[in-house]
This record gives structure tokens, sequence and C-alpha cells, in this order.
């Protein structure tokens, strides 16, 4: 088994398939730069399974994070919390979760930057 092979193994492991941009990824770094690969694949690997959390909860916290930020990856942690053993009401408190940070942050800094206004109005009266 190459090392190119190991890595896109432990993302069919994770998600059940290996999703379309880690695969470019991997098959592009493999070439042009195969230690930096290399290291982005151990500090991803330590980050995903070499912490407290066990997988489950990892994969709900990374699904939350994408889901805050909107990005299509938030599906692939979707099956690998399935795969973990998350059940949907577990994965939909995550997302909604990650809706209420989101919106809570657009609005602290919206409605702090409201009121730094209103406080520099009234300084200028």
């Amino acid at each position: 088994m190459s090392e190119e092979t190991g890595y896109e193994q432990r993302y069919v492991d994770m998600f059940g398939s290996l999703p379309p941009l880690p695969a470019k990824r991997i098959r592009y770094l493999a070439q042009a730069d195969a230690q930096r690969l290399a290291e982005g694949e151990a500090a991803r690997q330590r980050a995903f399974s070499g912490n407290a959390f066990g997988d489950k909860t990892t994969q709900l916290i990374l699904l939350a994070i994408l889901a805050s930020h909107a990005s299509p990856a938030v599906k692939w942690h979707m099956r690998a919390a399935r795969r973990a053993g998350a059940r949907d009401a577990e994965i939909i408190d995550a997302i909604e979760l990650a809706a209420a940070v989101a919106t809570l942050g657009v609005q602290n800094t919206a409605y702090a930057a409201l009121d730094d206004l209103a406080r520099e109005d009234e300084a200028a009266r």
C-alpha cells in the first residue's frame, strides 16, 4: 500500500468513500510536495482522532463548525457522525447550535458597530 493510498483510506474509513476535494489535494501533493502532504495529514489525524472527544463528538463539532460557515463539506461530516453513531437528533442539535452561533456572531458584530456609532454621534454633539 502506498503512502498516498494510506491517506485516502483514512477518509474512506471516516466517510465511507473518498470526498473529491481531499482526493485531489492528496493526488496533487503526493507528486508536488510529499512532505507537505505528510505534515498536513499528520496534523489532521491528530486533530480528528487524537483528542478527548471520541469520534462521534468530534464529528458533531466539525459539522457544527462547517455548518456555521455554510460549507458543503458539512454533508461529509454528517456522514462521518452517523458512521460514528450519531443519531439525527444529535446532528440536528449540532446544526441548531451552529445556526445560533452564526446568527449571534452577525448580531454581536453589527450591533456593537451600531452602538459605537451611536456613542460617537453622542460625543460629537
